[in-house]
């Protein structure tokens, strides 16, 4: 889905009547700090007494920002209010 050829994103990491705005490109990048870790835990809770192995996977990143104003976040009832004014 876009709106005036900018793609919209559906994402249940912002609440209901959010918004995030942004440039994503120029704005911000994701970098990875450490690499896919696999850990295998056998002693986990009860995983002994029921013959279960816990597997864990982890990655470190970072979001650096490098354009602060590249990014516009708040909620639609005071967007729309603003517009209005």
């Amino acid at each position: 889905m876009s709106v005036a050829g900018v793609p919209v994103v559906e994402s249940t990491a912002i609440a209901e009547g959010k918004f995030l705005l942004g440039d994503f490109r120029l704005g911000a990048e994701i970098k990875e700090r450490a690499g896919v870790t696999l850990n295998y835990y056998a002693q986990d809770a009860d995983n002994v007494q029921k013959g279960l192995i816990t597997v864990g996977i982890e990655e470190r990143i970072a979001l650096p920002v490098y354009h602060k104003g590249a990014f516009v976040s708040g909620d639609f009832v005071s967007a729309k209010a603003k517009l209005k004014s």
